[in-house]
């Protein structure tokens, strides 16, 4: 019997505008991280009241509403799309589909176990790879079933984030606020000197500490299931053939599109009405209520620049510009990780030790210059190379294989 040969997908294969929606993804993640590499802040929103300066006021603003937690759902969505993606090509090469996917989360969680502890706390590949684990059991589910799980995980999503509020605000009415806030301080103060002037040994202690071990055990099995109903969105999409019918289902997106935009735009309202009156002391109602709205806000506003991407680059004109977010696209796994790598050595004391030294508005040119080095370098990069060298890497351990890395 003929053995058959484990691959990847091919580059014929690809879908040309999901690598553009990676890319402006990308851009978005980078936008709204590159914050939290300068300081300890923990939201835009605490930075629309702790400045005077119109300018950061207006920035925080437009980073609270339109970018943090807007392209995080991109990445969700396109995960669950690409699983099915990946499970129906390797059906059709007769693979055994469980077996491959399992071998595939099993790289993304060392990578992304490694990039959590190593490098940075916000990392999303360790919670995508648990989460894909769950995935395999709606592999063979009916799109009317996937439906129904999303709903239930949207719920689960919410009841999750007003338990995490609920345990928050119980530790401080045990602790005490004062003393609470005495306790975070302290903290911030010796973080911001070891993270600006500390050697990488310094900031890895510090870091396994105070930001590591708790969001381990607190934030990431919250994260595991917000992003599984995203998955499955994503998952749906796929199994409908939606993006392999776009030209038959233009007319579909359109309508998503005016539908996301008009509720992206009342649900950003309620989200920016929420911040203001919780800006001093919010109450436990409140701040379950933010997190909530934020989160669901996210999905919708997400969805309208994932349709208003695909109506652009099937008009043409976007078309051009679109291929500069594909080369970033193409090599996702790389560009993200090399946006913590980059940003640590600017901000960090090991490298420049920027850290705290930025200003706040500062940071979008700081991303936006880091961005374009990577679409000239992704470009030049798939020029000589089938694929980035993580994915080739993940691609390797994947199919356990011998793997060319040059396109010649």
């Amino acid at each position: 019997m003929k053995q058959t040969v484990l691959s990847p997908i091919s580059g014929k294969q690809r879908i040309e505008i999901l690598d553009v929606i990676r890319g402006i993804a990308l851009l978005g993640v980078l936008i709204a991280h590159i914050q939290f590499f300068n300081s300890l802040i923990l939201s835009p929103e605490n930075m629309i009241f702790a400045y005077d300066s119109l300018a950061t006021q207006i920035y925080a603003w437009v980073l609270a509403i339109l970018v943090n937690g807007r392209f995080f759902p991109i990445f969700s969505f396109l995960f669950g799309l690409g699983f099915y993606i990946f499970m129906n090509r390797a059906a059709a090469k007769g693979l055994k589909t469980s077996k491959l996917f399992v071998r595939r989360m099993v790289g993304l969680l060392i990578i992304g176990f490694l990039h959590f502890v190593f490098v940075w706390s916000g990392d999303i590949l360790f919670t995508f790879a648990i989460a894909g684990f769950f995935l395999l059991i709606f592999r063979k589910k009916e799109p009317k079933i996937i439906l129904k799980w999303i709903v239930i995980f949207l719920i689960l999503t919410t009841i999750a984030m007003a338990l995490i509020q609920s345990l928050n605000y119980l530790i401080i009415s045990l602790v005490g606020e004062e003393e609470m806030s005495k306790i975070l301080q302290a903290t911030i103060d010796e973080m911001t000197i070891t993270m600006s002037q500390g050697t990488y040994l310094e900031i890895l202690s510090t870091r396994l500490i105070n930001e590591v071990i708790s969001i381990f055990f607190l934030s990431i099995p919250i994260a595991v299931i917000s992003v599984l109903p995203l998955f499955l969105m994503g998952f749906y999409v796929g199994k409908m053939r939606y993006f392999e019918r776009l030209d038959e289902l233009l007319s579909s997106f359109k309508k998503m599109w005016r539908l996301s935009l008009i509720i992206g735009v009342f649900a950003s309202l309620l989200f920016a009405l929420l911040i203001i009156t919780a800006s001093e002391s919010p109450s436990l109602f409140q701040s379950i209520a933010i997190m909530v709205v934020g989160y669901f806000s996210g999905i919708v506003v997400s969805t309208f620049y994932v349709t208003s991407a695909v109506l652009l680059f099937k008009k043409g004109k976007f078309k051009t510009i679109g291929k500069h977010f594909g080369y970033v696209g193409k090599m996702a796994l790389t560009n993200y990780l090399m946006q913590s790598f980059i940003c640590t050595f600017i901000f960090w004391g090991f490298g420049l030790g920027l850290f705290g030294q930025i200003e706040f508005v500062s940071g979008l040119f700081i991303a936006l210059g880091i961005f374009t080095f990577q679409i000239f370098a992704s470009k030049i990069w798939l020029h000589y190379y089938k694929y980035g060298p993580f994915e080739w890497v993940w691609r390797k351990f994947t199919y356990k294989n011998k793997l060319l890395l040059r396109s010649k």
